[in-house]
């Protein structure tokens, strides 16, 4: 009886083609198909989501490599590693007018107003309160920030943690961020080119990537 009601709410055209057992295999074959099809997505997706996952945490483990490495070997500042004023990074477009020389021939701290010797300007030591002295470098701490060259343009937003400058990821698509050419990556820990555009992150030394 069960199966007659089944098969009376079948659409007409099926039944005009099949007799109630050929539309029941039917069904049941289309119903094995249906199961199989979503299984092997979801199977795909896991899959992709672990591989997605294991290069994060690669790169995850890269950068508290060179923070370690940081730590235990604290960076020098020469003359000739440090931005010039000229094309200095790390500052809004808005901004960077503002950083030259006074009338005193110091630089002023843009919000808490302090006055220091301009060559003390990403000297990769923190000396205004505002951090506004330290814009190419994450000398500032957890709150500095950094914006890319290209405003709102990175691979996450603009601006960027300070913490992320030069630190062997390009987070900024036009590699303002890494403009240490010093920094180099352990070979173990470099990833493959087609890997590093799969996940839409990328190594040192940088490319442009803006879209």
């Amino acid at each position: 009886m069960n199966n007659d009601r089944v098969y009376s709410v079948l659409p007409l055209w099926i039944r005009r083609q099949l007799g109630k057992k050929e539309a029941f295999r039917f069904i049941a074959g289309f119903a094995l198909f249906a199961v199989l099809f979503v299984a092997v997505q979801i199977i795909l997706l896991w899959a992709w989501n672990s591989e997605f996952k294991s290069e994060e945490d690669r790169l995850k483990r890269v950068r508290d490599d060179i923070a370690a490495a940081s730590q235990m070997h604290p960076r020098q500042s020469p003359s000739g590693r440090k931005p010039s004023l000229n094309a200095i990074v790390g500052v809004r477009s808005d901004q960077r007018h503002l950083y030259g020389p006074n009338s005193g021939g110091n630089f002023r701290c843009l919000e808490s107003g302090e006055e220091i010797p301009l060559d003390e300007v990403n000297d990769d030591f923190c000396d205004c309160a505002d951090r506004s002295d330290e814009p190419s470098t994450g000398a500032c701490g957890p709150d500095s920030v950094f914006h890319c060259g290209i405003d709102s343009a990175s691979n996450f937003k603009n601006p960027i943690p300070g913490s992320r400058v030069n630190d062997g990821i390009c987070d900024c698509c036009d590699g303002s961020d890494e403009w240490r050419k010093d920094v180099a990556l352990p070979v173990d820990v470099v990833l493959d080119s087609t890997v590093q555009k799969r996940l839409g992150r990328y190594l040192t030394p940088c490319s442009y990537t803006c879209l």
